[in-house]
């Protein structure tokens, strides 16, 4: 029980926010660009966006019915060249996919299992090398089966330079990102924190910016599992953390020192009802207790100080 008060304050105070990239150990490639797979220009497959069914991790596309299952990707690219495409995905069965450029069969992929069908246990996986020229393309995935393996991104990448300039711009990507609302939660399913397991990572590292200039950072990118539709919606506080796993990669938490008095509030009044219960000890939960007072106390002084990242780099350590 000795961490039953860190978890229900971080579910309490946490909302759904990013998404982060890559699994553990893979350094993403410099010269690369990363479509999330549920961003297509076309196709009849099943979304689930984040804290949707399956996507406890990452968004994803899967069966929705109608046999083949496909989706089309327009991309531009900025360089001729020779390109490894790689996929992140997840399966508890093997369910392989075809994979087409310009309407031409290249190769078939995604077959192997991960042995679940959540997002969480998604992996990256190299299907194979393409040699592409500059400019317009399609890429298709199309399932030969019954239906495809829960797929939440692929991407391109070369040794060949890329304009310093360039950067990912479709429209597919743009239109998602307008049309977005609020995730709808499974019905009958958990509340889903995402962040919670990057949180309690050993290897959890925070950087604090203002939300203004976290917008601006993120728009600047080749990798769309960086961008989430709704982290603006949410984020609704002047600072942000951009909060990292073992993954290394970024998932925005808005700064918000009401949601925090509230959650501690709460948790105090959890553990009273839990004394109130007939047969338990008076003392029932004293440590965790302790623990909710200390940082409330904190959190009244760390928020008497000035203004500035430092203030909000110890408002994210607080309950490391």
């Amino acid at each position: 029980m000795e961490k039953v008060a860190q978890l229900c304050i971080w579910g309490l105070f946490l909302a759904v926010a990013g998404q982060a990239g890559a699994i553990a150990g893979e350094a993403l490639p410099a010269n690369s660009l990363t479509i999330r797979a549920d961003w297509f220009d076309r196709g009849n497959v099943r979304i689930s966006r984040l804290g949707e069914q399956y996507a406890d991790k990452y968004a994803c596309i899967w069966n929705a019915g109608k046999q083949p299952n496909q989706a089309e990707y327009d991309i531009d690219l900025p360089v001729t060249a020779k390109y490894t495409f790689s996929g992140l995905y997840t399966a508890h069965n093997s369910r392989p996919v075809d994979i087409y450029l310009d309407g031409k069969r290249i190769s078939r992929g995604f077959s192997n299992a991960t042995g679940s069908w959540q997002t969480k246990n998604a992996l990256w996986e190299t299907q194979c090398t393409i040699p592409i020229t500059k400019g317009r393309h399609t890429i298709k995935l199309l399932c030969p089966g019954a239906c495809m393996p829960h797929i939440c991104a692929f991407r391109l990448a070369t040794t060949e330079p890329f304009p310093s300039k360039w950067r990912l711009n479709r429209s597919a990507a743009r239109r998602a990102r307008q049309a977005s609302g609020p995730a709808t939660k499974v019905a009958g399913g958990a509340h889903l924190v995402p962040e919670l397991p990057i949180l309690l990572d050993a290897q959890m590292q925070a950087t604090v910016t203002t939300a203004e200039q976290l917008v601006a950072s993120t728009n600047d990118t080749n990798d769309e599992l960086l961008i989430d539709e709704t982290a603006w919606v949410d984020v609704r506080t002047p600072w942000v953390a951009l909060v990292k796993g073992g993954d290394g990669h970024p998932s925005p938490l808005a700064l918000d020192p009401d949601r925090l008095r509230e959650m501690l509030t709460r948790t105090l009044e959890w553990i009273a009802d839990f004394r109130s219960m007939p047969g338990t000890r008076s003392d029932y939960l004293e440590q965790q207790r302790a623990a909710v007072q200390v940082l409330s106390r904190d959190l009244q002084r760390l928020l008497g100080e000035s203004d500035r990242p430092s203030k909000w780099q110890s408002f994210v350590t607080l309950l490391a």
